[in-house]
């Protein structure tokens, strides 16, 4: 069994996706925000320059 899903677990994860510029992780540069956990889904919001 994996375990359950929280809200740090799921940052972990995001930790490993490189930001666009590649200067760093998406979590690091502060563009995931908004992570709410319900019925076994995951759901949060990402911030993009224009």
């Amino acid at each position: 069994m994996l375990g359950m899903v929280t809200k740090e677990r799921v940052l972990e994860e995001l930790k490993r996706v490189k930001a666009p510029d590649g200067r760093g992780d998406i979590v690091s540069l502060g563009l995931v925000s908004e992570i709410v956990i319900n019925a076994g889904k995951v759901y949060f919001s990402l911030y993009a320059s224009p």
